[in-house]
C-alpha cells in the first residue's frame, strides 16, 4: 500500500449500494488512514449527498456541469411500435421505427 500514490475510484455512487457499498467504503477507509496518504479521485455523474462524501473524505467537492455531447433521456420499449425521450430543454420527443411490413422503409 505504500507505493500507491493515487486511487481514481469511478462510479463512486457504488458506495451507497447495500451489496458493494461496506466494501468500498472500508477501502476508502483504509486509504483515508493509510501512512502513505494517496491522493484519491472519486468519479460519478449521480452522485447524492456529494458534498458529505466530501467532507468524510476531507476532499474537495469539484463539480462540472458542462456535456460534451447531449444528453437524452428515454424509454426505449421494444415490445412497443414507438420510443419517446426529453431533450435537455425538456422538450418530448416521440419517434416510431420503422415498420416490420415495410421492410425498414418509411413511407414519404
Amino acid at each position: 500500500m505504500e507505493a500507491v500514490g493515487l486511487v481514481v475510484v469511478d462510479e463512486l455512487q457504488m458506495i451507497t449500494d447495500r451489496e458493494r457499498g461496506p466494501a468500498l467504503e472500508l477501502l476508502l477507509t483504509k486509504l483515508r488512514i493509510a501512512a502513505s496518504k494517496p491522493r484519491i479521485i472519486g468519479l460519478s455523474a449521480v452522485l447524492g449527498r456529494a458534498q458529505t462524501l466530501a467532507d468524510w473524505l476531507g476532499a474537495k467537492l469539484l463539480v462540472d456541469t458542462r456535456r460534451p455531447v447531449e444528453l437524452r433521456k428515454g424509454v426505449l420499449c421494444v415490445a412497443c411500435s414507438a420510443t419517446a425521450s426529453t431533450t435537455p430543454d425538456r422538450r418530448a420527443v416521440r419517434s416510431s421505427p420503422p415498420s416490420r411490413a415495410t421492410g425498414g422503409r418509411t413511407s414519404s
